[in-house]
Order: C-alpha cells, then sequence, then structure tokens
C-alpha cells in the first residue's frame, strides 16, 4: 500500500467510529456498560492496529505483531483493570506499532507518543463535555490521522552520515589526512 494520507486516516477514523457505535449498542443490549465499552475500545483498538499492518511498508514481522497485539489486548480485557489502565494499555500499544511499523528514529516515536496523548486528551475532553463515548473515540482517532505529518526519517545529519557519497567522501578525506601526514613526517625527519 502507499504511504499512508491524511485523507485515508480520515476515513478509517470515520470508519471504526461508526464501528465503534454500533459494537457499543449491540454490547450494551447484552452486558452491562462497562464491559461493552472495555470490548468496544478493544475491538476499535484491534481494528486500527490492522489498518497500520495493512498501510505499512514493513514486509516482516506483521503476523507476529498482530498476534501479540490480539494476545495483549486480549490479556487487556480479561484482567478487567480500571478504566484508566485499560486505556493507557490500548494507547500503549497503538503508539508501539506506529513506531515500530513507521518510523526510523527514536524523536519520531516521542513525537507520536506526544501526539498519542493529545489524543487521550482530546478524547477525554470531548467526552467529558458531550457525555459521548462515542465523541471521545471520534476525537481521539482524528488526532491520530495527523501521523502521517511525522517524518519517518532520521534527521538530515544522520542522513548525511549514512549516505554512501558521503562515506566514500570520508574515505577519500582519511586517505588524504593519512598522505599528508605521511609528507609531513619525511619532511620533519630530513
Amino acid at each position: 500500500m502507499n504511504k499512508p494520507t491524511l485523507l485515508g486516516n480520515l476515513t478509517i477514523a470515520v470508519l471504526i467510529s461508526l464501528m465503534a457505535l454500533a459494537t457499543l449498542l449491540l454490547l450494551q443490549t447484552l452486558f452491562s456498560g462497562y464491559t461493552a465499552l472495555i470490548v468496544t475500545l478493544a475491538l476499535m483498538t484491534l481494528e486500527y492496529l490492522g489498518y497500520l499492518l495493512y498501510a505499512s511498508k514493513v514486509r516482516s514481522g506483521k503476523v507476529t505483531m498482530a498476534l501479540v497485539s490480539v494476545i495483549l489486548i486480549g490479556l487487556i480485557v480479561l484482567l478487567n483493570s480500571s478504566l484508566s489502565v485499560i486505556i493507557a494499555c490500548l494507547v500503549s500499544t497503538i503508539w508501539l506499532s506506529r513506531s515500530l511499523l513507521f518510523y526510523r528514529s527514536t524523536l519520531p516515536s516521542i513525537i507520536d507518543l506526544g501526539l498519542c496523548l493529545i489524543g487521550v486528551s482530546a478524547g477525554f475532553a470531548a467526552f467529558i463535555l458531550s457525555g459521548s463515548i462515542i465523541a471521545g473515540i471520534w476525537c481521539f482517532l482524528l488526532t491520530q490521522a495527523l501521523f502521517v505529518f511525522i517524518s519517518p526519517k532520521l534527521s538530515k545529519y544522520q542522513e548525511a552520515i549514512n549516505n554512501p557519497a558521503t562515506e566514500q567522501f570520508n574515505k577519500a578525506y582519511q586517505s588524504a589526512e593519512s598522505a599528508i601526514r605521511a609528507l609531513a613526517n619525511k619532511t620533519t625527519l630530513t
């Protein structure tokens, strides 16, 4: 798949929010409100992780990441912790998956962590202001759509250092320095 775009991420945000609404309404008829919410959040996270795995250009490790994510999210739901712990674990899973799938250095991962925290804050604020869980999910996913603007590349300095042309130049420079030192040593000896 091509690189994720803002429009694609916004589309995914709409689809996952609508699926979360339908899932929450269905599960509330079968389970308590808390259980329905936890299962809905877990399914929403798995749907989003599925999209990330699909959108990633990484070739290896996708199946392993999917299995580990499913097991981890299943354990989170089964342990029946507090809502804040569950949300923190689910958001951490999203952040870790995106960091492994889309970024090549620490700085973009840290920026993405900040985006995840902003998303949780926006979702919580939307929930508090509207009283709607779906509004909170929607706002969280809207902020997560912005991850496409985080550059996955290393800094320009590190790219220049790792560039093959730069490596060739450095070898030539070192050879020239060695030759000058050798000439300087010969002239000081005579």
